[in-house]
């Protein structure tokens, strides 16, 4: 009896042998927890740090152009702003000098500068002899002020009496007309002087001076 139970407790754990032993090769073991390692799908991009040196940059020089805005310049006299009248004359061997004096009678200054145009003219309009011819002398630019301002030219009137009758040929002047400079319009002053009507003793005006003559 005892050795039946022996016989049967040997049996049983053949038996559980056997069974342990198929449930391993039918892959009935439970699997521990895998683990699985992450690998990067591209390498990662290094980007290397430069360091860059910065100098302090020198201060712009900044330079200042001023522009002055220049004043119009002063317009030449016109004939139409001005009046002429007879100034101081004097006479001496046998010339006489007579001041031509021009007076601004505009609202704004003018210039003048050069030589008038004179001619002396008879009773009928006609210029006796030739026009006075230019006496040397310095030119320059006369402003004349507005309302006022003055200018003035030594007009030489040869006496007729220093020539020959024949030579001078002279006649009665009616009308001094001047020509101020560089203009085309003409003023006009009332005269009763003689001339001489050829080049002989042939009448000359100098260029513009300031003032009166006086």
């Amino acid at each position: 009896m005892k050795t039946s139970a022996l016989r049967f407790a040997a049996l049983a754990g053949l038996a559980v042998l056997a069974a342990a032993c198929s449930s391993s090769s039918s892959g009935g073991a439970v699997a521990g927890p895998s683990t699985s390692a992450s690998v990067p799908t591209s390498t990662p991009t290094v980007t290397p740090t430069h360091h860059h040196s910065h100098h302090p940059s020198a201060s712009p020089t900044t330079t200042v152009t001023v522009t002055a805005t220049p004043s119009p310049s002063t317009a030449p006299c016109a004939t139409s702003q001005l009046k002429l009248s007879y100034g101081i004359s004097q006479g001496t061997a046998g010339t006489t000098y007579q001041v031509l004096v021009f007076t601004n009678t505009g609202s704004s200054p003018c210039t003048l500068f050069g030589y008038p145009g004179v001619s002396f003219l008879d009773a009928n309009g006609a210029i006796i002899g030739k026009p006075s011819s230019r006496d040397h002398g310095a030119e320059h630019t006369i402003t004349l002020a507005a309302s006022g301002g003055q200018a003035n030219a030594l007009s030489r009137l040869p006496d007729v009496g220093n020539f020959a009758a024949s030579a001078c040929q002279p006649k009665k002047a009616k009308r001094i007309r001047v020509y101020p400079p560089n203009q085309t319009a003409a003023l006009f002053l009332h005269d009763s002087g003689q001339v001489c009507s050829t080049s002989a003793g042939r009448t000359g005006i100098g260029p513009v001076r300031a003032g009166n003559g006086g």
